[in-house]
């Protein structure tokens, strides 16, 4: 479906399992969202919004726990947060046992970096 020349709606299927949706959806020119669905447990879910050009929020999920949640927003054309979270396939809090990222909190102000913030549950950089 387009309106006024946009690309309002994507659906996509195949029976092999691997791509079972993807939806994208614009306003005024701006990508809104799209979600991707596998159900091979690789990528579940992955959610876009725009406003106003910027990008505002990155979600994806893995259930083979290894990359959880991926959070992005942008003020002012600032990277304010950018936030890594790593929890185990049953969803508890990641042991660390593969010593992987935990965290990463970056702040701009003035587009300067206020704050790096780094942690590994494996002790090595915190």
């Amino acid at each position: 479906m387009e309106t006024n020349g946009l690309l309002m709606t994507v659906n996509m299927m195949e029976a092999n399992g691997l791509l079972m949706t993807v939806n994208v959806m614009e306003i005024d020119g701006l990508l809104m969202a799209v979600n991707m669905m596998e159900i091979d447990g690789l990528l579940m879910i992955v959610c876009m919004m725009e406003i106003e050009g910027l990008l505002m929020t990155v979600n994806i999920m893995d259930t083979n726990g290894l990359l959880m949640t991926v959070s992005m927003m942008v003020t002012d054309g600032l990277l304010m947060t950018v936030r890594v979270m790593e929890t185990t396939a049953h969803g508890s809090p990641y042991d660390g046992s593969r010593g992987l990222l935990m965290t990463i909190s970056m702040m701009e102000i003035n587009g300067l970096i206020m704050t790096v913030r780094m942690m590994e549950a494996d002790g090595l950089l915190v």
